[in-house]
């Protein structure tokens, strides 16, 4: 029997060569691919050197990064690199503590051996110490230093809140969530379960306190965190290092150890933070202006039960507390405990109309402004440096505020 087919000669010629042809298109394409992907393996090149100083010394742990990528490596024992499958036109970047920065293009090449260059100004940054002034590069005791445009932070009312995770060896928390409320420094850990373990703190060579006072273990214990605690400790939560204007700091030093803070005495057992401000410069006056504006919010807020759920909560609760104690579901309040007894409106959740969420209540959008203002200059005899400051700092809890004037 003859089948009929729905498709004539001329339609069977024209689907094969259509065949045909995406075969021909498929072979060119993966030739391509392959071609491309061999000329770009061919194109990247791998990179070998060594690092050393001007002296000639191998630098082992040298980083040694491509620009612009994440790809990189550091030196062995012997200051050897390799880096392999790299554009050869990329950038190498070298950098290594106390040197400075170098990069350098590859050009193609596959042996860069680079020599870096002491970071000669780091060395001779000078330090303020206990007696006087030194140079870095001549220190022998745990001084660190950190300059005052390093901690300008906006919204931050202390120059000691701007130091956290600035310094190795301090931790800094604050102790109250209150606007300029204190802040708790530890230089190398607590030395004192009983004493203060604040450091001493040094402004312009005149020392603000003995030493070892501010926010002690002591003063965290017992009720501190209860409602009378809170009224009756209510002058240790603000910190008297707000009134220093953060914006009025040429620069901080922190003596960590013995011999740093030796000439300061016991005062210095938890450390010393020496605090210099600025000073004027010779020249033609100069005006600077810093005004800074922000707003304060809660970031998360609790999830809380509505007033219906609320009252199912509690009427569940104290119905399972009498049921425990031997008691009916059913059983009026007359026969029930005090603390077992169900409000009648608590029976019908649905008779309740009326929600207050407590966290709308008191938290509110605070907002923070800051203005400073300081002018400066002088001759060769005579320099000036004047300053004035105004910061108000809402807090998010409604009732709670800081305001900071200094001169």
């Amino acid at each position: 029997m003859k089948r009929n087919s729905i498709y004539s000669k001329t339609d069977y010629r024209f689907i094969r060569a259509i065949i045909a042809l995406l075969y021909v298109f498929y072979c060119a394409d993966v030739s391509a691919t392959d071609y491309l992907v061999e000329k770009t393996q061919q194109q990247l090149v791998d990179v070998t050197g060594q690092v050393k100083s001007v002296e000639g010394i191998t630098l082992p742990g040298v980083n040694v990064l491509v620009k612009g990528t994440s790809i990189g490596v550091i030196t062995d024992n012997d200051g050897n690199y390799s880096i392999q499958h790299i554009d050869p036109e990329a950038v190498l970047v070298f950098s290594y503590i106390g040197f400075l920065t170098q990069e350098v293009e590859v050009n193609a090449k596959n042996v860069i051996n680079v020599t870096l260059v002491e970071d000669i100004q780091s060395l001779d940054e000078v330090v303020i110490v206990g007696y006087g002034t030194q140079l870095k590069r001549d220190l022998t005791g745990s001084i660190a230093r950190v300059s005052g445009d390093e901690i300008i932070q906006p919204s931050v009312a202390s120059f000691d809140q701007m130091l956290q995770g600035k310094v190795a060896g301090v931790q800094i928390s604050q102790t109250s969530g209150a606007p300029g409320g204190n802040v708790n420094v530890l230089v190398r850990g607590i030395s004192s379960f009983t004493g203060g373990n604040q450091p001493l703190y040094v402004v312009d060579g005149f020392p603000i306190g003995a030493g070892g006072g501010g926010s002690d273990m002591m003063s965290f214990g017992g009720n501190t965190f209860s409602s009378s605690g809170m009224a009756n400790n209510i002058q240790s939560r603000v910190n008297p290092l707000t009134a220093i204007n953060p914006a009025d700091i040429e620069s901080i030093e922190i003596l960590k150890d013995a011999s740093a803070t030796a000439i300061y005495g016991s005062r210095g057992a938890n450390g010393v933070v020496i605090i210099t401000t600025k000073r004027g410069k010779s020249g033609k006056a100069s005006v600077n202006v810093d005004v800074t504006f922000g707003m304060q919010e809660v970031a998360h807020k609790l999830e809380m039960m509505n007033a219906q759920q609320f009252a199912e909560f509690v009427a569940d609760g104290r119905d399972n507390a009498w049921v425990y104690a031997g008691g009916k579901v059913s059983d009026p309040n007359d026969v029930r405990s005090a603390s077992t007894r169900v409000k009648p409106e608590f029976r019908d959740p649905s008779s309740i109309t009326y929600h207050t969420d407590w966290q709308d209540v008191i938290f509110q959008l605070a907002p923070v402004q800051d203005y400073k203002v300081s002018v400066d200059g002088g001759t060769d005899k005579i320099r000036y440096f004047v300053s004035g400051g105004y910061m108000n700092q809402e807090g998010i809890i409604i009732g709670t505020n800081y305001d900071r004037f200094s001169v």
